[in-house]
C-alpha cells in the first residue's frame, strides 16, 4: 500500500507543477483568501466579510500560510498538500475493501480510487481533495460502525462524518446514510432486532446525535424563519423542486457514473449487490454493513447532485465534481462479482444489461459532449468523450454512436466473456481512467497557460513588491474600456498572489459571487461611487484605461493595470470609448 501512496503522490505532484497558474475563479481565490486571512489572525472572512462555506481546507490554508507567508510558495506546496490527500485516499480505500476482499484485489480497488480522472483536481486550490480524503475515512468509519455498533465506533463515525462536512458541507447527508444504513440492517440481520428500549441503548450516541442536529441545525432555523443553519453558504438552495426535473438529472448522472467507470461496474453491480444480500442474510455481518452503505450513500449524493442540477445555479451541466467520491465503491462491487468468479444469473444479469444500455440513451448529448473549459472542471468523466465526439464529427460521424457501440461491447463482454478472463475488466476501467485523466490534465494545462500569460510569474506580486501596508489597495475592475481576456485574469491573479488587496470595486458588473462592492458607477464629474456615495480608498489599482486623480505608482509591465495613490474621493479623470478585442 505504501507504493501505491508514494507512486500517486509522485505523479500528482509532478503533475500538478505544469499547472502554473490558478484558473477556476472565483473558487481557487475564495479559499486562497480565507486561508491568508485565517494565518492573519483575522478568521475566516474573505474581503472583510464572513465565509459561510465549509472550513476544513481554509484552515489547512491557515496553517500552510503560517508557515510560508509568501503567496507564490504557498500556492505551489498547497497543490502538493492536494496531491498527498488524494495519495492517501489509498489508504481507507484499501481498508474498505478489505472488509470483502482478498489483499491484491483490495491494493487494486486502492490504486483504482487514487486513478481516478478527477484526482486532476490537485491542480486547483480547491476542496476536492481533502473532501476525498475525509470522505474516504467517513465510509470506513460507518462501516466499521455497521458492522458492529459499539459505542466507540458509533462515535468515530459521527466524528468522521462531521469532519467530513467541514470539507464539503454536502457530506452532512453521510449522517443521513449511516442512519438509514442502521435501518437496513436491521431487516437484513434477524440477529440485530430488539426490543426498541435494547435498540435505543445499543444506539444512544447515534440517537443523542440525531435528535441535537434535527433540532440545531434543522428544527431551530426553520422555526425562526431560516433555512436550516448546515446548508451555510448554500442556503439559497433551500426550496421547493421540481420532481421531473430532479429524475431527469438522476439519469443524466447515473449515465456519466457508467461512462465515468468504463460500463461494467453499473452492468454487474445487480449481480453483486444480490450476491451481497444473500450473505447478509445468512448472516454476514461484513456484506450486510457493505450493501447497506452502497445503497444509502449514493442514494444520498445523487439525489443532492440531482437536486442542485435541477436549479439555475448548476449552469445545465453534467457535474461529477461533487460525485466522484462515491465512485470507487461501485470498484469494489466489481471485484466482490470476480471475487464470486464472475457469476451470471440471468434475472440480475439481464437488469445491468438492461441498465447499462438504457442510461446512454437518456443522456442529452449536446450537454454530455459540450466543449467549454468549464465543463472540464465540472465534469472530468466527461472529457474523454467530449474528446471522442470532436474527433469523430469531422468523419461524419457521431460521438453518442460511439458511445453506445462502447457500452454495448463491454456490456456483452461482461456476460460473455469466458469467466477465466474476468481479471481484464479492472484493466479497462484504468485504461478509461488514464484516458480520461490525460485529456483533463492536458485541458487544465492549457488553461492555466492562457491564465498565466495575463500575469507571467515575475510580475505576480507586483503590487506587494511596492512595499505598500498589507491590506491597503482597492482593486476597481471594468469590463467596460477593456473587453479582452485580460480585462477579467489580470485582476483575479493580482488579488490572488499579492496580499495588499483590500476590497474589490466592479463597474458595470459583479462578475463573481465573492462578497464585493459591486454597486459601483461613475459620475458624470467622473466620481466613482457606491450604492449612491463615493469611493474613498488611500491606494487603487484600474485598468490602464481608467486613469484616477491622484499620483500614479506603479503599473505591472505586461498587464493593463495601473497603481495609483488616489486622491478622494475617488475620482475617474477620463475613460476611452468602449471597444472590443484583446487589452493593449
Amino acid at each position: 500500500m505504501a507504493a501505491v501512496v508514494v507512486a500517486a503522490f509522485t505523479v500528482y505532484a509532478l503533475l500538478s507543477r505544469g499547472i502554473d497558474a490558478p484558473r477556476v475563479f472565483s473558487d481557487e481565490l475564495l479559499y486562497f483568501d480565507v486561508g491568508k486571512s485565517i494565518a492573519q489572525g483575522d478568521g475566516a472572512t474573505i474581503r472583510g466579510e464572513g465565509y459561510g462555506y465549509a472550513r476544513l481546507y481554509a484552515y489547512v490554508l491557515g496553517a500552510l500560510f503560517a508557515v510560508v507567508p509568501d503567496r507564490e510558495d504557498a500556492y505551489e506546496l498547497a497543490k502538493v498538500l492536494n496531491a498527498l490527500f488524494v495519495a492517501s485516499v489509498a489508504v481507507p480505500a484499501y481498508l474498505l475493501a478489505r472488509r470483502l476482499l482478498r489483499p491484491w484485489p483490495s491494493v487494486a480497488v486502492a490504486a483504482l480510487a487514487v486513478a481516478v480522472p478527477s484526482a486532476m483536481y490537485v491542480s486547483l486550490v480547491m476542496t476536492e481533495c481533502l473532501a476525498y480524503l475525509t470522505f474516504a475515512w467517513a465510509l470506513l468509519a460507518i462501516v466499521l460502525a455497521l458492522e458492529r455498533p459499539t459505542w466507540t465506533r458509533q462515535v468515530a463515525a459521527l466524528v468522521a462524518v462531521l469532519v467530513a462536512a467541514t470539507a464539503r458541507t454536502e457530506f452532512i447527508a453521510l449522517f443521513g446514510a449511516y442512519v438509514g444504513a442502521l435501518a437496513i440492517l436491521l431487516g437484513l440481520l434477524p440477529g440485530r432486532r430488539a426490543r426498541p428500549v435494547e435498540l435505543v441503548r445499543a444506539l444512544l450516541p447515534t440517537v443523542v446525535a440525531a435528535l441535537a442536529g434535527l433540532v440545531a441545525l434543522v428544527v431551530l432555523p426553520i422555526v425562526r424563519g431560516e433555512p436550516p443553519s448546515a446548508l451555510g453558504g448554500y442556503s439559497t438552495l433551500w426550496r421547493s423542486y421540481d420532481v421531473g426535473e430532479v429524475v431527469h438529472w438522476l439519469a443524466y448522472h447515473l449515465a456519466n457514473l457508467e461512462f465515468y467507470v468504463a460500463v461494467v461496474p453499473v452492468a454487474v453491480a445487480p449481480i453483486a449487490l444480490v450476491s451481497l444480500y444473500r450473505r447478509a442474510r445468512a448472516g454476514s455481518e461484513r456484506d450486510a454493513a457493505f450493501l447497506a452503505l452502497f445503497v444509502t450513500v449514493n442514494a444520498a449524493l445523487f439525489l443532492i447532485v440531482a437536486a442542485f442540477n435541477s436549479t439555475i445555479w448548476a449552469g445545465d451541466r453534467l457535474h461529477d465534481r461533487p460525485l466522484f467520491y462515491v465512485f470507487f465503491l461501485w470498484l469494489v462491487l466489481l471485484f466482490v462479482w470476480i471475487a464470486d468468479c464472475a457469476p451470471r444469473p440471468v434475472a440480475a444479469a439481464a437488469v445491468g444489461a438492461a441498465v447499462a444500455l438504457f442510461l446512454p440513451l437518456v443522456v442529452p448529448w449536446a450537454e454530455f459532449s459540450r466543449q467549454e473549459p468549464v465543463s472540464q472542471v465540472n465534469g472530468v468523466g466527461t472529457v474523454l468523450w467530449m474528446e471522442i465526439d470532436d474527433a469523430v464529427s469531422g468523419a461524419g460521424l457521431s460521438g453518442l454512436a460511439v458511445a453506445l457501440a462502447f457500452v454495448l461491447l463491454l456490456v456483452l463482454a461482461a456476460l460473455l466473456l469466458p469467466r477465466r478472463l474476468r481479471h481484464g475488466f479492472p484493466i479497462v476501467v484504468l485504461a478509461t481512467f488514464a484516458a480520461a485523466g490525460a485529456f483533463a490534465w492536458q485541458g487544465a494545462r492549457e488553461e492555466a497557460s492562457a491564465w498565466a500569460a495575463s500575469l507571467p510569474a515575475g510580475e505576480r506580486a507586483w503590487l506587494d513588491d511596492q512595499g505598500l501596508p498589507g491590506g491597503s489597495v482597492t482593486l476597481i475592475t471594468s469590463i467596460r474600456p477593456c473587453s479582452g481576456p485580460d480585462a477579467t485574469r489580470a485582476p483575479y491573479l493580482t488579488e490572488f498572489f499579492n496580499d495588499a488587496v483590500e476590497s474589490v470595486v466592479h463597474l458595470d458588473v459583479s462578475p463573481d459571487f465573492l462578497p464585493s462592492d459591486d454597486a459601483a458607477r461613475v459620475t458624470t464629474s467622473g466620481t466613482v461611487e457606491l450604492s449612491g456615495k463615493p469611493l474613498r480608498a488611500e491606494y487603487a489599482v484600474a485598468p490602464e484605461a481608467l486613469p484616477l486623480a491622484g499620483r500614479r505608482l506603479a503599473a505591472a509591465s505586461t498587464v493593463p493595470l495601473v497603481l495609483w495613490q488616489v486622491s478622494n474621493p475617488v475620482r475617474v479623470t477620463s475613460t476611452e470609448p468602449e471597444r472590443s478585442g484583446d487589452c493593449p
